[in-house]
This record gives C-alpha cells, structure tokens and sequence, in this order.
C-alpha cells in the first residue's frame, strides 16, 4: 500500500491552498513509484520504443464508439491455422463490435515466437507465428493479457518475443515481465472522461511460469498483489479491472478459491472482475452490486477440441461520467470451431448461455435489446 502523505498543520488560508498542492503532489510522487509512469502516453515499457508504449487511440471521430471497454476471452492462432487454405476469416463475424469500442481486450495464449525449445515439457505448448501481432492490431485489438499458463511456454526468449512483436504492432500488454514488478503493474490508460486501470494476475500452473523478483514469468495473483493494484487505482479515481487466469478447463462453474479471491478484489476497490481459461462460459456473480464474468471462455482460439463443447463471451462496457453508472453489453459467441472455422460469430438471439444471466433477467439488472442483439445490464457497482 501507498504510505498516507504527513499531515499538515493549517494557519491560514493561503497554508491550506498550499497544503492542498502539496499533498497533490505528493500522491502524484508515490503514484509513479509504485507503478513507473501511468499516463496515457508514456507507459513505461522497457526496450519498447515511444510509438507501442500505449493502447492504440481512438479514432477521431468518436461518435461510432458505443462502449469504452470489450472484453473477449482467450486467443491462440498456430501457424497451422493461420497459413490454412483458404485462411479463415477471423474476425469477420464481429466487425461491427470491434469497430464500436474504444479498448477492445484479448487473453494472449501462448507465445508468439520462433523458439524452438520449451522451458518445461507440457501436454500443451501453445506457440503462434508473430504475424498474430499484426492480425490483432488490424483488428483493432489494443490491448492483450498475457497472464496465463502458455506465456511461457518457450521461456523467457518466447515472452521477451511476444511482448516486443505485440508492442511493435501498438498492442499494450499487461500481466507479465521480465521480473515481478513489471509483470504486476497494472496498465493505465484514458478512455472518454474516464481514466481505466487494468491488472491482470495468473492462478494456474506451472508455478515456474510466475514472475519473480528476478525472473520472467506471468504476474501471479497473490492477495498482496491483488490488493496494491486495486486499493492504489481506486484511490486514483480509476475505474479498476482485475482478470484472472484460473479455475479448472471445461467446468461451466468457478471453483471455491475463484470466488474468494473476486471477492477479494472487489472488497479492495476492483469495479468488476473478469476471467478466463476454463474455455466454457462460467457463472456471472454480482458482488456488493459489482459484476463478476468468472470465465468469458474461448475467443479465437485455434482447436478443434473433441468431447466438450467451447463457448465464448464479450463484455461490452460503456463509461460514462461520474456519478452515472456505466452500462455493460453482453453477446455470446459461436466458437465451435467445428462450424465457425476460427471465425467467432455472435449470437444474436435471446437463446443464450448461462442459467446465473437468467438470475439478473429476474432481478430486472438484464434485459434484451432487440434493436442491438444483445443483453443490456447496469449494476450498483462501478
């Protein structure tokens, strides 16, 4: 936690101005210590040169951005399926909700590297060609995740790769480091009138891919790290995202320790909670008014999986300013890839997913808009 500025003895109305200033600035003096430097144009990534340090900005014209945030599940295109014949049409199905939001948010699976050696033998290496960086960034996702259980795949040679293709292409990333510190820093950046903070923290092994003091790795989700990223944003005025990389693949409900620690996160100043890597869609839980997505299942994701049936989610918010509430979006997505070929397409019927958004129907916090094809919720939270 950030130490609380001294207390100043006030004499006069000129000291109480002055006073004002000073702890101003004082704050602004730990802010930047605890995270390096948090403005939207100068996020600190090292080796990264001036024009990849930040979330791609929006387009001039602001009125064609309906929400400020989307978030998608995991993402992980082999050389296989990106060199197939004919290529899929990735993102085609979707064009109309990339192009609305400003921030558009994957979970990056593997490395994206030439490598050739693993760091441990795993039943499942993920390694992708670096050509994904651009396939993203010319969809206009700007942001990856890279807290999760593939980032090291190929050691520390495939995330140092990752992270600089990514960052060349404009794509921000947040969750891992070449040591603890930067892989826990959360990613701070303006979207409208409202200023985001996003952490993201891994709870799945191998434990020899979580950064350390001195070692490359992903940000573990420890509830020290949990707790400074969310309580500092929240002081800061942020709105505060924590996703987690957890729970147990195929499940389609969170386990007992992801409820603890969303709550947790919520308890210490996150507005919602999203996560990811069970591949299926997981329960949404609303916690002291704030919404939890414990897993937005597949995105993109280069499988043809047999005997379980991937299903896949996006989280549309919108943020508008203080003291309104934001709006959330949701859609579900078609990601079998036995039918869709790579190429997500959005459900847009009420015929959808979860029996927990049936539960918010019933609260009146959901309700379907036919005239955009999905679920419009707003919460107490945020």
């Amino acid at each position: 936690m950030l130490p609380p500025p001294r207390r100043l003895v006030v004499r006069s109305e000129f000291q109480h101005i002055l006073s004002l200033a000073m702890v101003a600035i004082l704050l602004v003096v730990h802010a930047r210590g605890a995270f390096a430097d948090t403005s939207f144009d100068t996020l600190d990534f090292p080796n990264a040169d001036a024009s990849s340090r930040s979330p791609r900005r929006p387009d001039r014209d602001d009125r064609v951005h309906t929400v400020d945030l989307q978030f998608f599940g995991d993402f992980y295109v082999p050389r296989s399926v990106l060199e197939d014949d004919p290529p899929p049409a990735f993102f085609a199905g979707l064009t109309e909700q990339l192009a609305t939001s400003r921030h558009n948010i994957v979970n990056f699976e593997g490395a994206a590297t030439d490598a050739a050696f693993p760091l441990i033998r795993k039943e499942y290496l993920l390694r992708m060609p670096k050509a994904v960086a651009k396939l993203l960034a010319d969809a206009k996702i700007g942001i990856a995740t890279l807290a999760n259980n593939h980032a090291l795949d190929y050691g520390q040679a495939g995330l140092e790769d990752s992270l600089r293709v990514l960052r060349q292409a404009g794509i921000a990333t947040v969750g891992a480091g070449m040591h603890a510190a930067e892989a826990e820093r959360p990613l701070i950046f303006q979207s409208g009138d409202r200023t985001v903070c996003l952490a993201a923290f891994s709870r799945t092994l191998p434990d020899v891919f979580w950064a350390t003091l001195n070692r490359a790795g992903s940000a573990f989700g420890s509830h020290e790290a949990i707790a400074l990223a969310a309580r500092t944003c929240r002081a800061q005025g942020h709105f505060t995202v924590i996703t987690f990389h957890w729970g147990r693949e195929s499940m389609d409900t969170p386990i007992g320790y992801q409820r603890a620690l969303a709550r947790f996160a919520i308890d210490n100043g996150a507005d919602t909670v999203i996560g990811h890597h069970p591949h299926v869609i997981q329960e949404i839980e609303v916690y002291k008014g704030h919404p939890i997505f414990y897993s937005l299942g597949n995105f993109v994701f280069g499988s043809r999986p047999e005997g379980t049936t991937p299903s896949g989610l996006l989280v549309r918010i919108a943020l508008p300013p203080p003291p309104a509430r934001p709006r959330w979006e949701l859609q579900a997505l078609d990601v079998n890839n036995h039918r869709v070929r790579f190429a997500p397409q959005a459900n847009t019927t009420r015929s959808f997913f979860h029996p927990s958004l049936m539960d918010l129907v019933a609260q009146r916090r959901c309700t379907f808009a036919r005239d955009q094809a999905r679920w419009i919720c707003r919460f107490e939270g945020g």
